[in-house]
């Protein structure tokens, strides 16, 4: 069995059919997102080109992407960093009293 990629660029942005079986088949792959059709892909870039072209107001927010890293920690080592940092420590799951010396 052979597998055969269907892979085509729109405006610089390649959209491959990725999982012929899928309900979302194709994927565009600078965005990371999956699309129904070759369609459904062009719509998805150009909403994305046209969110890009728009200036943005004084404060305002884009979130760009979110990307998994090594240096991530877990809910309870930031907890547990922030907590050190402010020189506190906890005693079975509360925070203990400062013994002065």
């Amino acid at each position: 069995m052979q597998d055969t990629v269907q892979s085509t660029t729109y405006r610089g942005f390649e959209i491959t059919l990725a999982a012929p079986g899928m309900a979302c088949p194709f994927f565009v792959h600078k965005l990371r997102r999956p699309c129904r059709d070759l369609a459904h892909g062009q719509e998805i870039v150009d909403a994305h080109l046209e969110r890009a072209a728009q200036p943005r107001q004084p404060g305002e927010l884009h979130v760009v992407a979110v990307l998994p890293g090594e240096r991530m920690l877990s809910a309870s080592a930031c907890r547990n960093r922030s907590e050190q940092a402010r020189g506190q420590r906890r005693v079975s799951g509360k925070f203990a009293t400062e013994v002065s010396a």
